[in-house]
């Protein structure tokens, strides 16, 4: 991996009030997005954080498109498509030099409200230091609805929700996990257990990272603040990239946090409910592309085959 480091009029050096939180969002050929959630981040409340992004790799004039618009960010560029942990990693990477306090990963498929950033601070600030992950509520774009508010693991299948019974009065509470569309994160625990795990390249990173966190005694907090509007359905989209990394990583995710009875049971249901019924599922439903991306993403997950795939 090559990253490129912008200079000049195209970066903005981490200021003495902006070393509270750094904001990390990864544009990959999304460059409308991308600008959608700058534009939201310039209309911020507070100045207390810096902005970080980084481009994977994308074709095209994209990454241009986005620097032409806002000269406010750090701008880093990796020469390939490096997937959600290869370019997060980037950033984070630059934060952890830059000597930040907090970083919040963002997703460039989301716009904030404009005190979004400012009570997010607050809401941190006032979680004791044991808590070194936390996630906002996540409402979609633009009804408004539910999209996460904590996050639930069953080990024994590896199936995860993140849309909890609504709480949103009740006070930070923790979760098994937050997710990565919007994810803040004390420097110290990237220092402690490292990055993002780049064997998953896209999806079950967030939920590993969170996994690992614990291991390690941090606690993993929802934080019920609002203000991130996610421009994605709350129903499941089957597509053959989306249905070979959730079939791969569901079984990676397994198997690097689980283990004895519990990784046995799950295997058995990963071959019988998981590949084969999915398999039969969206063969039925005439979607044969992403019934053939299943079942290689089983014969990957099996073969220990990790990274980008596709």
């Amino acid at each position: 991996m090559t990253v490129t480091y912008f200079s000049g009029a195209f970066i903005s050096p981490p200021m003495s009030d902006a070393s509270e939180l750094a904001i990390v969002l990864v544009n990959y050929n999304n460059e409308a997005d991308t600008i959608d959630c700058l534009a939201s981040l310039a209309e911020q409340t507070t100045d207390h954080f810096t902005t970080i992004v980084v481009d994977n790799g994308s074709g095209g004039d994209s990454f241009e498109q986005v620097r032409s618009e806002f000269s406010y960010p750090v701008y880093l560029e990796n020469e390939t498509n490096e997937g959600f942990t290869g370019g997060n990693n980037t950033g984070i990477e630059y934060a952890l030099e830059e000597g930040f306090e907090y970083l919040l990963l963002l997703n460039n498929d989301t716009v904030v409200d404009e005190a979004f950033v400012e009570d997010l601070l607050a809401s941190a600030e006032e979680s004791p230091p044991e808590v070194g992950v936390m996630g906002p509520t996540i409402h979609t774009y633009p009804d408004g609805g539910v999209w996460s508010n904590g996050g639930k693991i069953n080990p024994w299948t590896g199936t995860t929700t993140h849309r909890l019974p609504d709480r949103s009065d009740d006070p930070p509470r923790a979760v098994d996990y937050v997710v990565g569309a919007a994810i803040l994160v004390r420097s110290e625990v990237f220092r402690d257990i490292g990055l993002l795990d780049d064997d998953f390249f896209i999806y079950y990173e967030e939920t590993e990272f969170c996994c690992r966190a614990r291991k390690h005694g941090w606690t993993v907090w929802h934080l019920p603040v609002s203000g991130v509007h996610h421009k994605e359905t709350i129903e499941f989209e089957h597509s053959p990239f989306r249905d070979y990394y959730f079939t791969r990583n569901r079984f990676l995710f397994v198997r690097k946090t689980q283990s004895g009875p519990t990784f046995a049971v799950f295997f058995v249901w990963y071959l019988i409910r998981w590949l084969v019924a999915q398999a039969i599922y969206l063969t039925a439903i005439k979607n044969t592309d992403a019934a053939s991306e299943t079942l290689r993403g089983g014969y990957d997950a099996i073969t220990g085959q990790t990274g980008r795939n596709h």
